[in-house]
């Protein structure tokens, strides 16, 4: 039966209990039966997210360190990397030493707690969180032990945060699958590209297909292709087994597509197992691969990036004209040098001669 009610407090952590009491009790048990369900969910709370609360009381923690402690604190031990890049980026490994000797993991896409994503956690997460968001409905906990779930109809993006996950294309995958697997990625070379490895796909638990639609809404490129299966060909002398990957040939493609054209001046009785054997031998001779690779995004430039490089530009163009013999420079000196001169002399001609100062002028012009 219900005996009490959550409803939205001063943070995330701290919901008020509203008990659901009959009119005709007294004041007395109604203060009673409200301090003992205070009690009660208080002790739950404490026993869910008690690391993170040891963390928000350590002393030893100060700064922007603390700052960052206490946003894991409110977002109850699970929040995106791209929220707080900025105080990440400004941590030294000191500070965050101070946050892993606490349980934080510092992952590629997501700062979290690795006790915080067990189902228990999980749950009181998002009652937490629909409590203080004011929601409905509490929204229903992932099962445990899924790698990946399917897409939730009618979920607001918070919700994968919350309960330990991350939306890529129409799969959520669990966060800290999610940062394995990108140590298994970062260990490839993803500038040039990679094929995705048995480790990889055994860690997500997705298909081939499945897997091409995470890693492209992670950012990678995706190149779809065909090949020959890899066929184990016996070595008669040495007696060893070798795979030999061999991309398929245009020609042998050419020649399927022929044979399938003269499909057409077969009997229609034949027309159909001619057909079933056709497809019998792509699917057994050929096979199809994903290759992935990482395009950075481009930096939009900068006001003072664009004059730096103005000006290197044209040092360099300078250079290039003095070394290709082009004094153009030094010419445009020498005229203004001349034309200085000119203007001197001039100068000098027009001086008074009552001047005190012309005969020293004389004399200087003589020497």
């Amino acid at each position: 039966s219900l005996v009490g009610k959550l409803v939205k407090g001063k943070d995330i952590s701290s919901p008020v209990v509203l008990p659901v009491v009959d009119n005709e009790a007294g004041e007395e048990i109604l203060e009673k039966i409200k301090r003992r369900l205070c009690l009660f969910i208080e002790r739950i709370i404490e026993s869910n997210f008690e690391p993170l609360i040891n963390m928000k009381k350590d002393e030893s923690i100060t700064g922007l360190t603390k700052g960052v402690a206490f946003q894991l604190f409110e977002e109850l031990g699970v929040i995106p990397r791209n929220k707080i890049s900025e105080d990440i980026k400004a941590l030294d490994q000191t500070s965050r030493s101070l946050l892993r000797k606490h349980g934080i993991r510092f992952g590629q896409y997501t700062i979290f707690h690795h006790l915080m994503l067990k189902p228990a956690a999980t749950r009181m997460r998002l009652i937490l969180w629909s409590v203080f968001t004011s929601q409905l409905q509490v929204p229903e906990a992932p099962p445990a032990g899924l790698v990946t779930i399917p897409h939730v109809s009618n979920a607001s993006k918070d919700y994968y945060a919350k309960a330990g996950y991350r939306l890529t294309g129409k799969r959520a995958i669990r966060i800290d699958m999610l940062e394995r697997l990108a140590d298994l990625i970062r260990l490839q070379d993803a500038l040039k590209g990679f094929e995705a490895s048995v480790d990889m796909l055994s860690i997500t638990g997705l298909t081939l297909e499945q897997f091409s639609e995470l890693l492209g809404d992670l950012g990678f490129s995706v190149t779809k292709g065909v090949r020959k299966k890899l066929v184990l060909q016996d070595n008669e002398s040495s007696g060893i087994k070798k795979n030999i990957p061999q991309i398929l040939d245009v020609d042998a493609t050419r020649d399927m597509e022929y044979q399938r054209q003269d499909l057409t001046q077969l009997s229609k009785d034949n027309f159909s197992q001619f057909e079933e054997s056709i497809e019998d031998v792509d699917s057994k001779d050929t096979e199809i691969f994903y290759k992935f690779a990482f395009e950075p995004k481009k930096r939009p430039m900068r006001k003072l990036e664009k004059e730096g490089r103005s000006f290197r530009k044209a040092k360099q163009r300078n250079n290039e004209q003095i070394s290709n013999g082009s004094f153009r420079q030094s010419k445009n000196k020498r005229v203004s040098n001349t034309k200085t001169l000119r203007s001197m002399k001039e100068k000098i001609a027009k001086i008074d001669p009552d001047n005190p100062f012309s005969v020293l002028l004389e004399l200087k012009n003589k020497r």
